[in-house]
């Protein structure tokens, strides 16, 4: 929108009588500011309060003309010079008489919720009033731009809406926005620019969609995360094999290791059996039932940790050989079925009895 909605001539009269209130309260009272939330960290010298005040009268008297496009600057260095609500009122008027809406509005707001301090002019009071009229006139004239960008979540989004940042933030969500025509450009690293063009009606809402696609000259280095082969995951997992099987050999032959000693102390407690059971297996004596028990379960034993051994063993060397998870491996020990588990937070073995 070019030119912004006329308020009237009522608008134009109040503002004609508040321009001469704030050149009187600027000329007679320029010691008296009230800084409240716009409080500067040093106060302002002499010369920037007689610079503010002189900007700030030739500001007003453009505005008063009708010539708010070279009012604005004069206002604004004002402002920045000394702050006085009496100014900042007349840079909001004049940026939504230009078609900044939502800026203009914005430094109004400001206006509005400042405390002033004891004893500031009239025509700091007569300022507030007049910022809260203008926001009453000019808010439902601003319109809604929600853009959408796909794919979504690319990292290193950068956005521009005619020239000026866009929060990344406010991707999909509705942006106040001025009435008017748009221009928007979207930037990723490894992306082709995208852009369009959107017009937002007085009061309207509109919606923009910009997709984004791979750029395929970009360097190496600006390749974005989702146009990368998935070769370095499947390496990353074929390492994490490779580490699973030397674990599950070193396992398997600890476990056979284990196996044997059990197995020869089995073999020695079943020597001990010829002279305390005399007739083979069976036993009368206290001693010789504990000998014989003893045997049969160092035995048993020895059997299951062969078993166990061997499965994750074997487990292991096919991780090692082939770099990728192997087919189920089991094993029938003392009546038991035996199946290795060897994973990144667990290792042993599963049986069913």
């Amino acid at each position: 929108m070019d030119v912004a909605p006329d308020f009237g001539q009522a608008g134009r009269s109040m503002a004609h009588i508040q321009a001469r209130s704030a050149l009187a309260a600027l000329a007679l009272a320029s010691g008296v500011v009230s800084f409240g939330s716009h409080a500067r960290a040093e106060e302002a010298t002499a010369e920037s309060k007689a610079a503010a005040r002189d900007l700030a009268i030739d500001g007003i008297t453009l505005a008063q003309a009708g010539n708010c496009k070279d009012a604005l600057p004069k206002l604004q260095r004002a402002e920045s010079l000394y702050h006085a609500p009496t100014i900042l009122t007349w840079v909001g008027e004049c940026q939504i008489k230009e078609g900044r809406l939502v800026e203009g509005t914005e430094n109004l707001n400001k206006v509005v919720r400042e405390e002033l301090a004891p004893g500031s002019p009239a025509a700091f009071a007569d300022a507030k009033k007049r910022a809260s009229a203008l926001i009453a006139e000019a808010s439902p004239h601003i319109g809604r731009l929600t853009l959408i960008v796909e794919p979504a979540g690319i990292e290193g989004l950068e956005i521009t809406i005619d020239g000026k940042p866009f929060a990344r933030a406010l991707v999909g969500a509705p942006r106040p926005t001025d009435p008017g025509t748009h221009q928007l450009v979207v930037r990723a690293p490894g992306y082709k620019e995208a852009s369009g063009k959107v017009e937002i009606k007085d009061a309207g809402r509109a919606e923009l969609k910009l997709v984004l696609v791979i750029d395929p000259t970009a360097p190496a280095s600006s390749t974005p995360p989702s146009a990368e082969p998935a070769a370095p995951e499947q390496s990353q997992g074929g390492n994490t094999q490779r580490t699973l099987g030397w674990v599950g050999v070193g396992v398997g032959g600890g476990l056979l290791i284990a196996g044997g000693v059990t197995g020869l102390m089995a073999i020695g407690a079943k020597g001990q059996l010829s002279t305390l059971c005399p007739t083979n297996d069976t036993c009368t004596s206290e001693e010789g039932i504990n000998k014989l028990n003893d045997a049969n379960t160092f035995a048993t034993i020895s059997t299951i940790l062969f078993g166990a051994g061997g499965v994750i063993g074997v487990t292991g060397v096919i991780l090692l050989l082939t770099g990728s998870e192997p087919a189920p491996v089991e094993a029938k020990v003392a009546g038991a079925t035996l199946r290795p588990v060897i994973g990144p937070t667990q290792l042993g073995v599963h049986g069913t009895f």
